[in-house]
């Protein structure tokens, strides 16, 4: 419990109203199906979730990413618009650890609290200028997707595999995989498993 209030300060001063359910999903197993709706509401522990949407023309657009402390907006809408058939699709992107509390919790006790409702509202914000970035660099070249992505990172390691980040920037694991070793050749970058570390901030930036 106390991983998960440090994650999620808001749920302490909750203590003792919500059920919790602990679960664990390997990558690439999936907590929400297209056109099945949520049994409740996840709060990520460790590893990530990849959020993608199904467009009219079938092809998979990527939505955002949940990290731990962060919210997933579509296990929201699934409670609030329960007859309606979402194309979206929920999956764990690495091995993940959740708590899970079901759509009844949600619904008349996280979403009865003001300070829930805020933190979801500025959660929602930031999802939302995620999906306008995403829409926003799609067509460039991709030496131009790394370098936004890399400027827009608030760190100087990025922990992503290249499955991940390939995912992010809507392009292949090959076609990532040749530009950081490219870059990794020119000095910019140092390679590792699951981290990516920018080694010449003002040139990559």
């Amino acid at each position: 419990m106390n991983r998960l209030y440090e994650l999620y300060p808001i749920l302490r001063k909750l203590d003792g109203k919500l059920t919790y359910h602990f679960y664990q999903l390997t990558s690439g197993e999936k907590f929400k199906v297209i056109n099945e709706c949520c049994a409740g509401f996840p709060f990520l522990l460790s590893g990530m979730f990849l959020t993608t949407q199904i467009n009219d023309e079938g092809d998979v657009l990527y939505l955002y990413h949940i990290a731990p402390g962060q919210y997933c907006h579509s296990a929201l809408k699934c409670m609030l618009c329960s007859d309606a058939e979402l194309q979206v699709e929920v999956v764990a992107q690495t091995d993940v650890d959740f708590a899970f509390v079901t759509n009844d919790d949600l619904e008349n006790i996280l979403l009865k609290d003001p300070e829930f409702l805020l933190e979801i509202y500025h959660d929602c914000l930031d999802k939302l200028e995620q999906m306008m970035y995403n829409q926003l660099i799609k067509d460039m070249p991709i030496e131009q997707r790394l370098m936004q992505y890399f400027k827009q990172s608030k760190s100087k390691y990025i922990y992503m595999t290249h499955q991940m980040l390939a995912e992010t920037l809507q392009t292949s694991r090959e076609v990532i995989s040749r530009h950081l070793k490219k870059m990794e050749r020119e000095g910019l970058v140092s390679l590792e498993r699951g981290r990516i570390t920018l080694l010449k901030d003002e040139e990559v930036r």
